[in-house]
Parts: structure tokens; sequence; C-alpha cells
């Protein structure tokens, strides 16, 4: 094993300290912006996992001894992974609801398009004496 951290604390420390920060004003950015609810509430919360990773990385990295502290240090690093895979999940669970938000939209479009098509068919090409086009409701 290794005699005391991995790595020194002067080199972690910035380094995560800046992250934590630019962490911490995008999600402040991403609470106030238009976006849906569904996808302000899965950033926010990876971001709050981004945040305690990377503390529990600083930790592991830098502060106790693997030598000294052989427990703590494990289930940091335990601790450190799990969330880790929590924030790729929760990057996963993003892009999932980015797809389903793109197809609600899609079907948005589409409806709104159909509608347009009908009414611009019904008022412009249409004979007086034709029946009326099928709408949306009357499929």
């Amino acid at each position: 094993m290794t005699a005391g951290p991995v790595i020194p604390l002067w080199l972690t420390l910035p380094v995560s300290l800046i992250l934590m920060l630019s962490i911490a004003v995008h999600a402040a950015a991403i609470r106030d912006a238009p976006l849906p609810p569904s996808r302000k509430r899965i950033r926010l919360a990876n971001a709050l996992l981004s945040i305690m990773t990377l503390a529990l990385l600083t930790i592991g990295f830098s502060i106790l001894d693997p030598d000294r502290h052989l427990r703590l240090w494990t289930l940091i690093w335990i601790a450190a992974g799990t969330l880790l895979l929590m924030v790729i999940s929760m990057a996963l669970l993003d892009a999932a609801n980015t797809l389903r938000l793109a197809m609600r939209a899609r079907k948005a479009l589409r409806r709104s398009m159909l509608l347009r098509t009908t009414t611009t068919s019904r008022t412009n090409y249409a004979h007086p004496n034709s029946p009326p086009l099928p709408t949306e409701t009357g499929k």
C-alpha cells in the first residue's frame, strides 16, 4: 500500500472546488431556465449527485490514508463508485426523457400539420358541394 493519501490535497482540492462551483452554477441556471419540469428534476438531481461524488472522490484520493483508515477508505470508495453509477443512470434517464419529450413534440407537430392541411384543403381546394374532410376527432 501507499504511504499516505494517493494524490496530494493541494492538487485535488482546488480542482474539486472549481468543479463543484461550476456544477452549482449550472444547477442554478437550470433551475431558472424555461425547461420542462421533468428535465429540471432529473438534471438538478444529477447535479446534487455529482457534487456528492466529487466530495467523496476528494476524500478518497487526498484526505484519507488507506494505511491507517482502510475500512473507512474502502467505504468511501464504495460510496463514490455507487454515486458514480447513479450519475451515469441519471444521464441515461435524461436521455430517455429527452426522447420521450421529442416524440411528444413530434406528435403534436404532426397533429397541428394535419389540422392545418385539412383546414387549408377545405377552404382553398374543396369543391363547394363536396362533403367535409374528416378531422382528427372524426377519423
